[in-house]
């Protein structure tokens, strides 16, 4: 290559020579030059000076080519030095991991060493994870271009291999069963709970952390939620599950995750060989009207799962011969038929998800006979109880208040639902309600304030009632000594007001706080700012003497450990009257989606500064009033880390990306 590229240097060099009279006598002179050039190449070898073309205009086809081919050697001669530093590069890495593995081994460390080259397996990119893992944007293009047969032709074969011998003795099927086996007992059946579901399922979390809570894998109590991450957290160390970011891939956070395909093709054999599973073929029953997850139900099992020997759900002596329904999941049907003599047979199940569980599916439950849910009385050991998404469902019959093993009940997005029994007091055992997205509640029994256990409530409506003694308050949730998560919806524009606010801050547990103001308040948002029943006058003495109806004081703030704080459409244009950085000193997040809200504190920080220095999770949505330029942001939110804007168009000079996604950077030196 060297020798070509000096044969351009003495063309382009030799062509410096003449001048444009001489261009046209050059053919006659060829032969004195390639004399010239051969005694030039058998002499002394000098320093070549730098080639210097001439102005582009006077240069002729040869000498244009001869450019050309000097600059594409050159860049071939960059790239191969490039390659040649990342490979002495790539050379240390794997020195320093020869190194590491010899530390190992020398001080006998041969599990760990077993981890590590497990791990790394799982990591080297086959054929299989280079064209199927999540794809970049080029893969993506490329998927594109690909026929239709050939898109899912790999993947389609890999979830059949679970009924092969082949693949029960392939070398991937054992390196997975090492890694399964390198996990503890609640672990393993943790990741069993997977094998439930059709290949590529995203799974929430949320559902995820329910049923272990059911089958008494991780705590019911505060500690739930951390126990959850613990066990997703190895899960994905491992390789076995990654998380999946909604929309955008910048999140801090995931709240979904789905198996890889080969783990997936995996999974059901181990759930057989576990027990988890009794069936021929798991897979063939995602085709079926309710899925049922059968497991021998013995005293020593149920220990072994951690559950308490009084709450399990301990078959008769006639009955020990027979496996039971343990857990029900409706994966794919739409009308829902709850006969009477179905739910007596399922009278010992612990898990029943009836609802809807595809994050992706927007898909419509119904149920058909809404009475038929008076069986549910049955179901003596339910833990976990999942009616959501389900529509047509009215109200919920008084029957349930019989389940008095219930751990987690979930009625998430039951459209139709206005009223809840008044007996779900006698539900002691529960530690988590979910009745977001009911939007048709009136109003909340008395009897959930005798839910002292509530770890927690999404979803409590706060309403104007005058009957006081028959509808539940805020001042009723105060016996809930260990809630740590409430959720608020309320029709009422100015809330929280004073009195609202006295109570909040008795929530000693409290860590997070989510409110929901009504879609119906923005019809007039000039109104919020009238003040009613009484005038000017009552106003400003609430407001000096911290006083209503002019007798009664109130102390008022929010709970004092609050975390993280969730505001949704929050009708007027300032809420500086009780959003003050001083009343939420320990708060750490802060979110404010959709609304009138405009003003954060920014209008009055230059005669009264006081930031939000705790605050360092910031995410503004749809919020058309708000208006800032990034310095005074900066001033007002000093501590932020992490910031996401979503259609806030007048937060001016904010240096996001493209997904509306800002995180600091440390400098490191």
């Amino acid at each position: 290559m060297a020798t070509a590229i000096d044969h351009v240097y003495s063309d382009i060099i030799h062509s410096e020579r003449y001048s444009d009279q001489d261009i046209s006598e050059a053919s006659t002179g060829i032969q004195s030059e390639e004399e010239e050039h051969l005694h030039r190449s058998t002499s002394t070898p000098q320093q070549e000076p730098v080639p210097h073309i001439r102005n582009q205009q006077y240069m002729t086809n040869e000498e244009m080519k001869a450019k050309k081919l000097y600059e594409l050697m050159d860049d071939d001669l960059q790239f191969i030095d490039e390659a040649y530093e990342n490979i002495k590069k790539y050379k240390a890495e794997v020195v320093r991991q020869q190194e590491r593995a010899k530390e190992n081994l020398k001080y006998k460390e041969i599990s760990n060493v077993e981890k590590v080259v497990m791990r790394l397996k799982t990591e080297i990119p086959s054929k299989v994870k280079v064209r199927y893992s999540a794809p970049t944007v080029r893969d993506a293009k490329k998927k594109e271009n690909l026929p239709n047969r050939e898109k899912n032709e790999h993947l389609d074969g890999v979830h059949s291999f679970y009924n092969k011998d082949l693949f029960k003795n392939n070398v991937i099927f054992k390196e997975f069963k090492t890694s399964f086996n390198l996990l503890n007992s609640e672990h393993k059946q943790c990741l069993l709970c997977f094998a439930l579901f059709p290949n590529g399922a995203t799974i929430k979390k949320r559902l995820l952390m329910y049923w272990w809570i059911g089958e008494g894998f991780i705590r019911s109590d505060v500690n739930a939620e951390a126990d959850a991450e613990k066990v997703l957290k190895e899960l994905i160390s491992k390789n076995f599950i990654h998380p999946v970011y909604d929309k955008c891939p910048f999140k801090k956070k995931a709240h979904s995750y789905k198996l890889h395909p080969l783990v997936h093709a995996a999974v059901p054999i181990l759930a057989e060989r576990e027990n988890f599973i009794d069936s021929d073929d798991p897979m063939r029953g995602h085709t079926r009207f309710l899925t049922s997850c059968l497991v021998s139900r013995k005293d020593k099992k149920s220990e072994s799962h951690g559950k308490n020997k009084s709450n399990s759900n301990t078959p008769s002596k006639s009955d020990n011969s027979k496996p039971m329904a343990h857990v029900v999941f409706n994966l794919n049907e739409t009308f829902l038929r709850l006969k009477h003599e179905w739910l007596i047979e399922m009278k010992h199940v612990n898990i029943l998800y009836l609802g809807r569980w595809d994050s992706t599916s927007k898909k419509h439950i119904e149920v058909e006979e809404p009475k038929d849910l008076e069986g549910l009385a049955n179901l003596k050991y339910v833990k976990f109880l999942s009616l959501q998404g389900i529509s047509g469902i009215t109200e919920i019959p008084e029957s349930i208040s019989k389940l008095w093993n219930l751990n987690v009940l979930d009625l998430r997005a039951c459209h139709s639902l206005e009223v809840i029994p008044r007996g779900i007091g006698s539900l002691h055992n529960l530690t988590h309600l979910d009745l977001s997205e009911c939007y048709l509640l009136s109003g909340m029994p008395k009897g959930l304030g005798a839910l002292t256990n509530l770890v927690v409530f999404k979803g409590f409506e706060v309403a104007d009632s005058t009957d006081k003694s028959h509808s539940c308050t805020l001042d009723d949730l105060l016996a809930m000594k260990n809630l740590s998560k409430l959720s608020i919806h309320t029709q009422i524009e100015d809330f929280p007001r004073r009195s609202d606010l006295s109570v909040l801050v008795n929530f000693k547990q409290l860590r997070i706080l989510t409110i929901e103001w009504g879609r119906n308040l923005f019809g007039n948002p000039d109104s919020s700012s009238v003040p009613k029943h009484g005038g000017i006058v009552k106003t400003l003495n609430r407001l000096i003497t911290g006083k209503e109806d002019g007798n009664v004081s109130y102390v008022i703030g929010f709970p004092p450990i609050l975390e993280k704080l969730d505001l949704k459409c929050y009708p007027k244009r300032s809420a500086t009257t009780w959003l003050k950085p001083e009343n939420l000193g320990k708060l750490n997040k802060l979110y404010i989606r959709g609304g009138e809200l405009g003003d954060l504190g920014q209008f009055e920080f230059r005669t009264d500064p006081k930031s939000w220095n705790n605050v360092k999770t910031l995410r503004l949505k749809y919020l058309m009033e708000i208006a800032m330029e990034w310095m005074e942001f900066r001033e007002l939110f000093p501590k932020v880390e992490y910031l996401e804007k979503v259609k806030c168009p007048k937060l001016t000079m904010f240096p996001c990306n493209a997904h509306g996604i800002w995180k600091y950077k440390t400098n490191t030196f």
